[in-house]
């Protein structure tokens, strides 16, 4: 004996009943549904036109097509993150490479200056030293 999908109870042998035509589980005829005798036993007849479907796969056919939309709107973004994106050439930006020069430069004027001493109250060398360096004064 099947059980009922809206009341979970067995359905009896002399029980009316019909199946829902998306999931196929049966239901009692009556109290849930508002068919008329008429239309219960054309829902019996293996050649039939009345179509009848539960609640609970009216309320999924109800949510359908805003699934769909939410499938398109992930398929767009997807798409849009698998797209390639622009890349970065070393001489699109010579900014950049400037600052990395000036950065490794003054690492090695650390480095250099690291065992320096350093004496309070002298006034300090006016001098540019990346000038005498370059031209060697």
């Amino acid at each position: 004996m099947p059980n009922c999908a809206k009341c979970k109870q067995d359905i009896e042998d002399n029980e009316i009943y019909f199946d829902c035509d998306s999931c196929k589980r049966p239901i009692h005829a009556q109290p849930y549904s508002d068919f008329t005798s008429c239309e219960i036993k054309c829902t019996q007849l293996k050649k039939r036109v009345l179509r009848f479907v539960c609640n609970d796969c009216n309320s999924g056919l109800l949510q359908i097509p805003s699934i769909i939309q939410t499938i398109q709107e992930l398929k767009t973004e997807i798409d849009l993150l698998k797209a390639p994106t622009p890349t970065k050439s070393s001489d699109s930006n010579p900014v950049s490479i400037l600052q990395v020069n000036e950065i490794i430069s003054e690492m090695n004027e650390c480095e250099l200056r690291k065992k320096n001493v350093m004496v309070f109250g002298l006034p300090e060398n006016q001098n540019n030293i990346q000038a005498e360096k370059k031209y060697g004064a």
